[in-house]
């Protein structure tokens, strides 16, 4: 699936990454991705797809919806972690 872009550099994933203590190779060896890739995302705003988008969220430690949220991705309407709990029609209903 190829990453959406959002167009607008992404500076907060820069400082993350920063204040970490990664350069762009080291962060990338971390996700097995090209250093490129981390470059896209800071420089161009591209956005990482899911998986990558969990693994920052693991390193840079902090919620998902937080990195959403930085990614400019409209978050409005979903729950925060510690306040969410599955619906009954999820919990009852079989896949």
């Amino acid at each position: 699936m190829k990453e959406q872009i959002n167009k607008e550099p992404n500076l907060k994933v820069k400082a993350y990454r920063e204040a970490m203590g990664y350069s762009q190779q080291e962060l990338a060896q971390l996700l097995n991705c090209h250093w490129r890739t981390v470059a896209d995302w800071e420089l161009k705003g591209t956005i990482p797809n899911f998986e990558k988008v969990v693994l920052l969220a693991k390193v840079f430690k902090i919620s998902l919806k937080t990195l959403a949220n930085d990614f400019g991705l409209d978050t409005v309407g979903i729950p925060d972690d510690s306040n969410s709990q599955p619906s009954n029609e999820l919990t009852a209903s079989k896949c």
